[in-house]
């Protein structure tokens, strides 16, 4: 519409008016407003303090965004590195006790222990045995 546009002259406005009820009682409205300094002033200070409210805001939900983004970053690198060094544990358990057995079943192999008895006493197969023997 023309009148909200701001592109409007006399004419148009008068001929809007006369068409429309509504809009005459738009245009006067207006036209009382804009002569009350008090009340447009009143109307300027709350739509200021709306758009000091709605920045604060977005400014406080973006700061609260960022520290909880950062706290659940740190977060999960620590559940990682947890994670990590006991992974790291189980398996540097699991190779001391291969190669605990390994030891044994060399020893063995150094005195002259049959093959089929450092199988039974260690668990390694005869292929695994063998390995270490050469």
């Amino acid at each position: 519409m023309a009148y909200f546009s701001g592109n409007y002259d006399d004419k148009e406005l008068e001929e809007l008016s006369m068409n429309k009820p509504i809009m005459k009682e738009v245009m006067d409205f207006e036209r009382s407003f804009l002569m009350d300094k008090m009340q447009r002033r009143e109307y300027e200070q709350r739509e200021k303090a709306l758009r000091d409210y709605y920045s604060y805001m977005d400014e406080t939900f973006e700061d609260g965004y960022d520290k909880g983004f950062g706290k659940g970053k740190m977060e999960g690198k620590m559940e990682g590195r947890i994670e990590g060094k006991m992974e790291g544990r189980i398996e540097g358990r699991k190779e001391g006790k291969i190669e605990g057995i390994n030891e044994i079943a060399l020893r063995m192999l150094k005195r002259g222990k049959e093959l089929a008895e450092i199988v039974e006493d260690t668990g390694l197969s005869i292929e695994e045995v063998k390995k270490l023997q050469a």
